[in-house]
């Protein structure tokens, strides 16, 4: 297992990262790490201790809150995109965190001239009560097309339906009704809507399919599908399991251009690099956690096992997920749901397909079609989560035991992933046979 990682500059990288950002020390020092181990040819201490020193450097361009408490009067530039949430618009800007009333078309590079209190001074959190758009930027049609997308699509798809297909397409899973948000927690299943990178993959192998069959070549399939990619990125505001799909997905394809056989770990660690580097405070987020934790031990558990038969296909993905991501979940939720994996096989499919019909969804003329395919699948899965919400789970209190357990779990799971030998499946070992 040591020997996995260390042959891994990319996951040593990381791992130095996030050594850096959780623990309290000057990373500066390890520098002459740095040096000392590239002299001694120790590749492995080498970009572990480069990694530290990045922490550092993404630690110092971070921005902080500039906003002090009481009445605010002025222009503020906006950095980043909305999230609408219970009847609000929050989105941050330079300084702090703003909040409009209602749902208002906003985006990145815009600037608002805002009058309100601030009323959280240590998280900068403005409160508007008048505001008005002093100047547009090259993203403004973004956010107007976001907010002209859920509208649509509530539109259509009604009042409950509506927020499902929202959340699953979009990642808006802030309009989900309180008793949908519990059941899908409670199912095990709510990661569809939150920390899964589904509507990524699902995405973008639908569009390497219809390019393959018009004759697309590889390089230009790449080209094309991370420009898709990135926009729809910026349609769901840099959700982060949208750019960690993304970003995992562009490292493993490039991967064809250089003549290199793809790393799915050392991808993924890449991505992970590259997100903290613009958002290190992700790194103590539950959405950043599960959505890595989960997709890296699904990776290790498949590295060894390319061949196996395809009805335990579904059941081994959901069973490794759940390791993967329970303990976390209890950490920051405070439940441990026992009937997860038959949950998840259960709706994988019909929320891939709703995913799809989402995109579909928004075209004019066409939308209205796809509603009569898509409510059976929502019918499905809300009832599904409903009757699987109501089976026992163990129910803890949020970070109510140390989190150097789960440090510990953590380090065991990953030495029954990665060190485990690899077992063909009968299939796999008769057709070795045969060819020998």
């Amino acid at each position: 297992m040591i020997r996995q990682i260390t042959a891994r500059p990319f996951v040593c990288l990381l791992l130095g990262v996030l050594i850096g950002l959780n623990l309290p020390f000057a990373p500066w020092i390890f520098g002459i790490g740095v040096v000392i181990a590239t002299l001694f040819r120790f590749r492995w201490l080498a970009w572990l201790s480069f990694g530290l020193v990045a922490s550092g450097v993404f630690l110092l361009w971070q921005s902080v809150v500039s906003v002090s408490a009481g009445p605010f009067s002025d222009s503020v530039r906006l950095t980043g995109f909305a999230e609408y949430r219970q009847g609000q618009t929050q989105v941050p800007f330079r300084g702090g965190l703003l909040k409009l009333p209602g749902q208002v078309a906003v985006a990145a590079g815009e600037v608002w001239s805002v009058t309100g209190v601030v009323t959280e001074a240590k998280s900068g959190v403005l409160r508007a009560s008048t505001f008005r758009r002093e100047s547009s930027s090259l993203f403004s049609p973004v956010g107007s097309f976001r907010v002209w997308a859920i509208n649509r699509i509530n539109q259509l798809y009604g009042v409950r339906d509506g927020p499902w297909v929202n959340a699953l397409t979009f990642n808006f899973a802030s309009e989900l009704e309180k008793p949908d948000k519990a059941a899908l927690v409670q199912s095990g299943t709510y990661h569809l809507v939150s920390a899964s990178g589904l509507h990524v993959w699902v995405l973008a192998l639908f569009a390497h399919f219809l390019l393959v069959s018009l004759g697309v070549r590889r390089h230009h399939q790449i080209a094309l599908i991370t420009v898709l990619l990135f926009g729809y990125c910026l349609l769901t505001g840099f959700h982060p399991p949208t750019v960690r799909s993304s970003l995992m997905w562009l490292v493993t394809s490039c991967a064809y251009l250089v003549k290199r056989s793809s790393d799915g770990i050392s991808a993924i660690s890449l991505a992970g690099v590259l997100w903290l580097a613009v958002a290190p405070q992700d790194v103590f987020s539950p959405s950043f956690q599960l959505s890595y934790v989960v997709t890296a031990a699904l990776m290790i558990w498949f590295d060894k096992r390319r061949e196996f038969a395809e009805w335990w296909r579904g059941l081994e993905v959901s069973c490794v997920a759940s390791l993967a991501a329970e303990p976390l979940g209890a950490w920051w939720f405070g439940r441990i749901v026992l009937i997860g994996p038959v949950t998840n096989i259960l709706v994988e499919l019909a929320s891939s397909v709703v995913v799809v019909l989402g995109f579909l969804s928004v075209i004019p003329g066409l939308g209205e079609m796809v509603v009569l395919f898509c409510r059976p699948l929502l019918w499905w899965m809300q009832l599904i989560t409903d009757i699987a919400a109501r089976f026992p789970s163990l129910v803890l209190a949020p970070r109510g035991f140390s989190p150097w357990i789960l440090v510990g779990y953590y380090c065991l799971l990953l030495m029954l992933l990665w060190g485990r030998p690899w077992r063909p499946t009968p299939k796999a070992s008769a057709s070795k046979k045969l060819e020998s």
